[in-house]
């Protein structure tokens, strides 16, 4: 996993101007979950490390890895996107999250694979995509806060 500075640089910029507007209408109009409020503490190595770093090995080092070998780049970037988009959702309709929510953090995800993806793509390296979904992560957890500090 290779990066430049520079890439490092441009995926902490571009992660941290399209997270936090998208997190915070997540968070404002969505209704959090009891798990998204529950264990924050232990939850923040999991949220911040390890689902960023095995999902990204998972849905841009093999999906979008493969899915390039076999079409171009950006229908690799979109499909692979998609599929990422796809299952975040899936997890949310298991606790009584509105179509809202859900729809809301499909959009999230949509985003979320998009930037990774194209990091991914461009980069030929997995730790933009990391980065850029810990960012993701985190401005999802700071701007929880705030909403709940603001209700």
């Amino acid at each position: 996993m290779k990066a430049s500075s520079g890439c490092v640089s441009k995926a902490v910029a571009v992660s941290l101007i399209l997270s936090l507007p998208v997190t915070f209408l997540i968070n404002f109009l969505g209704s959090a979950s009891g798990l998204a409020r529950a264990g924050i503490p232990l939850l923040i190595p999991v949220i911040l490390i390890l689902s960023p770093v095995g999902e990204e090995l998972l849905f841009r080092g093999l999906l979008l890895g493969c899915l390039m070998r076999c079409i171009g780049r950006w229908p690799s970037i979109l499909i692979s996107s998609m599929v990422f988009a796809l299952a975040h959702p899936l997890t949310l309709s298991l606790h009584s999250a509105t179509s809202q929510t859900i729809f809301l953090v499909f959009a999230g995800a949509l985003v979320l694979g998009l930037v990774a993806g194209y990091f991914r793509a461009f980069t030929s390296s997995l730790t933009p995509a990391i980065i850029a979904h810990s960012i993701f992560s985190l401005s999802g957890i700071i701007t929880g806060a705030v909403v709940r500090l603001l209700a």
